[in-house]
């Protein structure tokens, strides 16, 4: 059986995965308007993944 922060991990990490692969695919797009630089993709990972690692930060502390 798996446990409801199992599930909620993978949710989060599912949907961190798609919102990287739309900003890789916007940085692509051509029209300066439209492209985004390396650097900010870089950054914006980066700050999924901490706001991922306190979402199940969270979670682990209600479950205990």
């Amino acid at each position: 059986m798996t446990s409801k922060t199992h599930i909620f991990k993978e949710k989060l990490l599912f949907s961190t995965k798609q919102g990287n692969a739309w900003r890789l695919r916007r940085a692509t797009e051509t029209g300066f308007l439209r492209r985004e630089t390396l650097n900010a993709i870089i950054c914006m990972i980066d700050y999924d993944k901490t706001v991922l690692r306190q979402q199940l930060d969270k979670m682990k502390n209600t479950h205990n």
